[in-house]
């Protein structure tokens, strides 16, 4: 692709983060749209599109942006950002990605930290958890997958992988499993 596409796709992103991000207002259980949260995603590697890019509400405010990215508003950033109340970057997160790793998905949880599913090799899908600040936590096993999933969270905090994939951490889970708002497999 050339340059000119990969900055016409950076570009629509933008708009459709832009369009897709609300903001709650707290007491009127009302969404709206916000036009200014408009951050420049970017992907400089021209082999790979910017694609799933998906904006998600935080249980304190914030917004989590995943997809496959490497920078936002100028900031090295791999495949998954947090913006503050006020849409600035939060740079004090940064997800914890080795470099053979590849991003597949991520849904936060309710005490601020993030399950996230990766391709730790072709086709070797794996879901981590990360602490509040987008280190990986230590305390939280892998868990091997059989195949690709999304993962999207539930009201009450839980999360739910939706693939295809028939084991999660080899226990049989045909397509779909729930974790609970810890990050254990339910």
């Amino acid at each position: 692709p050339s340059a000119f596409s990969i900055h016409r796709a950076a570009r629509l992103i933008v708009l459709l983060a832009a369009l897709a991000t609300v903001t709650h207002h707290v007491g009127a259980q009302a969404w709206q749209l916000d036009p200014t949260f408009a951050p420049v995603i970017v992907n400089d590697d021209i082999s790979d599109a910017i694609t799933n890019v998906i904006v998600m509400p935080t249980s304190d405010g914030r917004i989590l942006l995943s997809g496959r990215f490497n920078r936002v508003d100028d900031v090295n950033v791999r495949s998954l950002a947090r913006f503050n109340r006020d849409f600035t970057l939060d740079r004090s997160f940064a997800a914890e990605l080795a470099p053979n790793e590849r991003f597949v998905s991520a849904a936060p949880l309710a005490d601020g930290r993030v399950l996230m599913a990766i391709d730790a090799a072709r086709f070797d899908y794996r879901i981590v958890r990360l602490h509040a600040d987008g280190r990986r936590d230590q305390s939280f096993s892998a868990l091997a997958v059989t195949g690709p999933l999304q993962l999207w969270p539930l009201p009450g905090g839980a999360v739910l992988a939706r693939g295809n994939f028939s084991l999660i951490g080899g226990q049989v889970f045909r397509g779909i499993a729930r974790f609970d708002p810890s990050g254990t497999l339910e």
